[in-house]
C-alpha cells in the first residue's frame, strides 16, 4: 500500500469538529431548530468568520524509536531553538491589523502589540468627557418629542432633521400614545401652575416684568394662593403628607379659573 493511500485511510478514520472564534476562545457553533451544517452554511459563515477544525485524536506522532538517530549537530540546533522565546500556536494572536493605504496592494501589515512602544500620552475618561462638553452650545436647544412605542423611529427622525447639530443641547420629551409625558404625573402641569401664579396662559414676548417667586403660608389654609400682580405663588405648609399636599394643589389650580382664589380652612 502506498504512503498516500495509508494517509487517506488514517484520515478517513478521524473525526473533525468545526469550531468558531469567539473573543479569545474557540467554541462550537449552535444550530437553530431545523438547521443543518451543510456546505452552503459553512461557506456563508466562513465568509465573515474564521473556522477551525479539531480532530478527535492526534494526527501525527513523533516516533519514539527515532530519537537516538538525532545527530549532535541537530541536537545543538534544537538547543539553540529552545533558547528562543517560545511561541504557542494556540495562545498567540495578532492584535493589530493595519490595512495598507496603497490601492494597488491587497496585502496587510500585521503588527504584534509587543513591537509597539507604549504611549504615555493617555487620556482619562473625565478629560474626554470634559472636552466633549466644551463643544456643546448651551444657548441652543433642540427638542425631541418621542413616543414611547416608537423610540427608535422618533430618535432617527430627530437626528435626520436639518436643524440637528451634535454641538447643541437636546431636550427629549417621551410621551405615551395618549400624549402624556413620561415624567408627568397625573394632575396639574407646570404650565398650569405658572398660569395660576401669574394670571397669564402664555408668557409675554418680552418676558414677565416681575420674576415669579414662591412664598409659604404658615396658617391652617389647605390650598395655595397667588398674587398675580407680583407673580407670587403661596404654598400651604399645613400638610403632613406629600399626597395630601398634591391633592389640594391639583384641586385648587384646576378649579381656580374664573375665580380670584380657592381657599379652605383646615378643620
Amino acid at each position: 500500500m502506498s504512503q498516500n493511500s495509508r494517509s487517506s485511510s488514517r484520515l478517513s478514520e478521524k473525526r473533525f469538529e468545526i469550531l468558531m472564534g469567539l473573543h479569545n476562545k474557540v467554541v462550537k457553533p449552535n444550530l437553530v431548530a431545523g438547521q443543518t451544517l451543510s456546505g452552503f452554511l459553512i461557506h456563508k459563515v466562513f465568509a465573515s468568520k474564521a473556522l477551525y477544525l479539531r480532530p478527535n485524536t492526534m494526527l501525527l506522532q513523533m516516533p519514539h524509536d527515532d530519537t537516538n538517530k538525532i545527530t549532535n549537530a541537530y541536537a545543538s540546533d534544537l538547543q539553540d531553538e529552545s533558547q528562543k522565546p517560545h511561541c504557542e500556536v494556540h495562545h498567540q494572536y495578532i492584535n493589530i491589523l493595519d490595512l495598507t493605504q496603497d490601492d494597488n496592494s491587497e496585502s496587510a501589515i500585521l503588527l504584534d502589540d509587543n513591537l509597539i512602544e507604549p504611549s504615555h500620552d493617555g487620556f482619562l475618561l473625565e478629560d474626554i468627557l470634559g472636552n466633549l462638553a466644551k463643544a456643546i452650545n448651551d444657548e441652543e436647544i433642540r427638542i425631541f418629542n418621542i413616543n414611547r412605542s416608537t423610540v427608535w423611529e422618533g430618535a432617527l427622525r430627530g437626528f435626520r432633521r436639518n436643524t440637528y447639530s451634535p454641538t447643541k443641547r437636546i431636550s427629549v420629551k417621551v410621551t405615551d400614545d395618549v400624549g402624556h409625558s413620561e415624567e408627568e404625573e397625573t394632575g396639574v402641569s407646570l404650565g398650569e401652575i405658572l398660569a395660576f401664579a401669574t394670571g397669564t396662559d402664555y408668557p409675554p414676548a418680552l418676558g414677565l416684568e416681575t420674576k415669579p417667586s414662591i412664598e409659604f403660608i404658615y396658617s391652617s389654609d389647605l390650598f395655595p394662593t397667588a398674587n398675580t400682580c407680583a407673580n407670587v405663588l403661596r404654598l400651604p405648609t399645613v400638610h403632613k403628607e406629600y399626597e395630601d399636599f398634591k391633592k389640594n394643589m391639583d384641586f385648587a389650580i384646576q378649579n381656580s379659573p374664573g375665580f380670584g382664589q380657592a381657599k379652605k380652612t383646615h378643620e
